[in-house]
């Protein structure tokens, strides 16, 4: 029965890092660029952490822990492959036939998650990726605090510095603690943090993605 409910729940692991990367299709056009690149300069650890981005975001897992696997053979302690590289091992569970294999993709996933998270805490685009992942994880890993703690703690560097991240980002930063809020049944918090974005972002988006869908 634990077998089962393990294989349900592993199957349902949407595992995205972010609702708010590129699109599949031009995700794929971009790996196929950075591929070229890379084959001139193999060695390039900045092109092949882009390529292992470019084929996460592209839905190609497999290809795109090759190319982080790479980078970081090159550069051990690179964040942002780590945590691209813990992220598609996630998206490589979700795919996954055999149950095993499941689980021993989302056990690798989570540690380098948690590797890039604690080797760099202050890089946002470490903890939005994290953050992301985390809510698209089923409730049985208790990942779910992983994306208040991410998202807290870029609010609270953004009241410090609103420079610590792009424009851009901060309003996907309310849209995924508003999600992290209603998933952990804090509905104040959730409706403080969507009053925020709409507030402050009336014309985001995220705005329309947080309404109830007819």
């Amino acid at each position: 029965m634990f077998m089962r409910t393990v294989r349900i729940t592993v199957m349902l692991c949407i595992a995205c890092s972010a609702p708010w990367g590129c699109a599949k299709n031009h995700a794929q056009d971009r790996a196929e660029e950075l591929n070229e690149k890379v084959r001139q300069d193999p060695s390039n650890v900045s092109l092949l952490v882009d390529l292992g981005r470019a084929y996460h975001d592209a839905e190609n897992p497999g290809k795109a822990i090759e190319a982080l696997d790479r980078a970081l053979s090159l550069d051990e302690g690179n964040p942002v492959a780590m945590v691209y590289l813990g992220s598609s091992y996630t998206k490589k569970a979700r795919d996954a036939s055999a149950v095993d294999e499941k689980v021993e993709s989302l056990n690798k996933g989570f540690i380098l998650l948690d590797q890039a998270v604690a080797k760099s805490p202050d890089n946002y685009l470490v903890r939005m990726v994290r953050g992301f992942n985390s809510l698209g994880i089923p409730d049985l890993f208790s990942r779910g605090k992983y994306a208040i703690e991410d998202f807290e703690y870029l609010l609270k560097r953004l009241e410090v510095d609103p420079k610590v991240v792009p424009n851009a980002t901060i309003p996907r930063i309310y849209y995924g603690l508003t999600l992290a809020y209603r998933r952990n049944n804090q509905p104040e918090k959730a409706e403080q943090m969507q009053q925020r974005l709409l507030r402050e972002y009336p014309e985001s988006e995220y705005v329309k993605a947080l309404q109830p869908q007819e």
